[in-house]
């Protein structure tokens, strides 16, 4: 949008006349005459010289216009072809476990097929995803984690279960164990905020125990890390299975032998109620619901 300075100044030059381009603008003359004196003092020159009571644009005035000029055209231009893409541009969020492991197909296949929508992905825990969402930063999220659902609307789209898992050469791996046998050890465990340790810690709480009852704990924020530590016999750790799929296959990591299962987790595609990108919002709802 133009800055009402300069819109005066347009008018000053169509009219060349201070009191009709007031009248045009519906404003005083005055204020005119303000508009005008403000963009000579912001750039040290003048734009309109009087002579024999009719007024005149000065060189630097007739630079000014055109410089305008063209940068309204060239806006225009612009909003035009942006009016006449054949696409809506989508923000969308994803936690780290569903990014990495769950939903790649699924992108590669709307790249394929999809020429409405124009996606930009952010990959962020469930904490930080509901509170850019709740703030219109993105307009949906992919999430593993909880959510509010007087606030939320979701569509379900696949489900994961967390598991325990530890290396070959952990002293326990071929043990039946409670969660009260794994006390003593190192457990690496995703930050505050993630969907994989809210999990954890509702299950925990099921079982009425509570996360701090691992003595020594460390926090790391990246899936990958967590599990190169682990195949190096540092600690053990909880994370959902599709994570784990290949080391399992391969060998580099063990499924804890747990006596009670954690059970499936929903993953959700999760959005506001009122939300306008509602093109999208059906097409999900067609994509996981057939």
């Amino acid at each position: 949008m133009l800055d009402y300075h300069y819109e005066t100044f347009l008018t000053v030059c169509k009219t060349l006349n201070y009191t009709r381009a007031a009248e045009l603008m519906n404003m005083s003359q005055p204020a005119v005459s303000n508009h005008i004196a403000f963009l000579e003092q912001r750039m040290n020159t003048k734009l309109f010289i009087h002579k024999n009571k009719k007024v005149f644009l000065t060189d630097e005035g007739k630079l000014l216009y055109d410089k305008i000029q063209f940068m309204m055209n060239y806006s225009n231009k612009t909003l035009d072809e942006l009016n006449s893409m054949n696409y809506t541009k989508i923000n969308l969020g994803c936690t780290l476990a569903v990014s990495d492991y769950i939903i790649p197909s699924f992108f590669v296949e709307m790249f394929k097929e999809q020429n409405e929508f124009k996606l930009n992905v952010l990959v962020e825990n469930t904490k930080t995803l509901l509170s850019y969402l709740a703030q219109g930063k993105i307009d949906a999220a992919f999430i593993e984690g909880d959510f509010n659902k007087k606030v939320f609307s979701s569509i379900p789209f696949s489900k994961a279960t967390i598991i325990g898992v530890c290396s070959p050469e952990f002293e326990l791996a071929d043990h039946v164990l409670s969660f009260e046998d794994l006390f003593d050890y190192e457990l690496i465990v995703r930050e505050l905020g993630s969907g994989t340790r809210k999990s954890l810690e509702s299950h925990l709480s099921e079982e009425q125990i509570d996360l701090a009852s691992f003595k020594h704990q460390t926090t790391l924020g990246s899936i990958d890390l967590i599990k190169r530590v682990v195949e190096q016999n540092i600690g053990i750790t909880f994370m959902f299975d599709v994570c784990v799929q290949d080391e399992l296959a391969r060998g580099t990591l063990k499924k804890l032998n747990l006596s009670r299962e954690f059970k499936p987790k929903q993953m959700n595609f999760v959005y506001l109620s009122d939300n306008p990108t509602t093109d999208f919002i059906l097409k999900m709802r067609e994509q996981f619901t057939d």
